[in-house]
């Protein structure tokens, strides 16, 4: 009604209705508020936000008077944070003589370079690269081997008084150069005597003798395993052998050797030798060859001799031994003219006292032509050993009594003894012997 009401209050108005009658109408004004806001932004330290065209520097404010939906004012604060510039600083390193590379810029050892660079944000990141120098590595490798040995080393094979350099690449990427040398133990030396063995028997032995050089104190072994103390080796075997000398360098040094048999005892003896009746003996003496380290004579007669003189005809033995073995031979020794299984007498086994033949019905020896008895003496016994017969007559014999009663069918024993003129020398003869009755 042309009537200006402020805001925030009211007033009464008396109007005239359709009816002609009038009509109060209060106005009141509600008061409409004032808005205000702010808004944060961010920039890079040292730029502008752009806010309503107008250029806000980082680090500042400004407030700005809107009309807002309302139609009222609305006062906007727009505050723009710096973004600070970031800066860091790399520390690289390369190995001597190569370069860096940093954004595609090759950086030697020992500069110092700094690269702008965008962050996340948007604004400057200022990169200083410092390059180092890496470490190389070098290295000596002194070893000492055994003689006639080699080193291995990153599979190359090097042998004593050889020096050789290897080049490597380290942790660092670097050059590891590594020098190698090889020495070598002193060498050392020795000799070997051998002591003969039996040939059917370990009794021979190898004596390390002389061991010089090398480092003491060493140490011995035929296998190579079983090392002793002492340097000798005793029963062994005939054959060759491999000695080993182990020194304090934990070296093995060898050595071929033999150990040698002693020859076979070997000893001929003729079978059969002749007694002469134009001499008193025969001389018995083998023929020994081989070994005669303890060389000994052992005859049956009792005899130690080398050769011994036998007067009588038999059997003679000798056993010959020297240190290795023992070996035994056998002669027959007879009279120069006996017949091949000659005998001085006959003595029957059996008789029959009641036979018709005479030679069958007694008992007595039957000597050989032309021999000269003296001292003869015949007995016979029981099984007892009662005296059944005796006489000093070559030519009696017993038919089988004793007391004038006849000895029935059993088995008795006899035994002669007499001298025999033969080949011109008297022998003493002793047998005995058994003999059966049958009736």
């Amino acid at each position: 009604q042309g009537v200006s009401i402020a805001a925030g209050s009211s007033r009464v108005f008396t109007l005239t209705n359709a009816a002609g009658c009038d009509s109060v109408l209060t106005v009141t004004v509600a008061a409409l508020p004032a808005t205000s806001g702010v808004l944060n932004v961010s920039a890079c330290a040292g730029s502008f936000y752009e806010y309503q065209g107008v250029s806000i520097a980082a680090g500042s404010s400004r407030t700005f008077t809107l009309t807002n939906a309302a139609g009222c004012d609305s006062v906007l604060t727009v505050t723009v944070a710096a973004i600070p510039a970031v800066s860091s600083t790399l520390r690289a390193g390369a190995c001597p003589g190569q370069t860096f590379i940093y954004q595609g810029v090759a950086l030697p050892v020992g500069a110092t370079q700094s690269f702008t660079l965008t962050s996340s944000q948007g604004c400057d990141s200022v990169v200083t690269v410092v390059v180092g120098v890496l470490p190389t590595s070098s290295d000596t490798l002194s070893v000492t081997v055994c003689p006639g040995e080699v080193y291995i080393f990153n599979g190359t094979a090097l042998s004593p008084d050889e020096t050789r350099t290897f080049f490597f690449t380290n942790s660092a990427g670097c050059d590891s150069v590594v020098v190698v040398r090889v020495l070598a133990h002193p060498l050392a030396t020795f000799s070997v005597q051998a002591q003969a063995s039996c040939p059917n028997s370990g009794t021979g032995s190898l004596i390390v003798s002389q061991p010089a050089g090398g480092l003491p104190p060493y140490r011995f072994s035929l296998s190579g395993v079983a090392y002793q103390d002492n340097p000798r080796f005793s029963d062994l075997q005939p054959g060759f052998y491999q000695v080993h000398l182990l020194d304090a360098n934990g070296c093995v040094f060898e050595q071929p050797a033999e150990v040698p048999a002693l020859p076979g005892l070997s000893v001929v003896l003729s079978d059969e030798a002749l007694l002469p009746c134009s001499a008193s003996g025969v001389m018995l003496a083998p023929a020994v060859s081989g070994t005669t380290m303890g060389l000994a004579y052992a005859w049956s007669t009792g005899a130690k001799e080398a050769r011994i003189e036998v007067f009588e005809p038999g059997v003679y033995t000798v056993e010959v031994s020297n240190v290795c073995e023992r070996v035994q031979r056998e002669v027959r020794v007879r009279w120069e003219n006996e017949r091949p299984g000659f005998e001085f007498f006959y003595v029957p086994n059996t008789f029959a006292p009641a036979s018709n033949d005479p030679d069958n019905s007694q008992f007595r020896p039957y000597f050989a032509p032309g021999l000269t008895i003296s001292n003869y003496q015949l007995e016979i016994f029981d099984r007892w050993g009662n005296l059944l017969f005796r006489t000093e007559d070559p030519q009696a014999s017993w038919r089988g009594p004793f007391r004038a009663a006849e000895m029935q069918p059993a088995v008795f024993v006899w035994q002669l003894a007499l001298d025999v003129d033969y080949c011109g020398r008297l022998r003493r003869v002793f047998r005995m012997g058994d003999v059966t009755i049958i009736r």
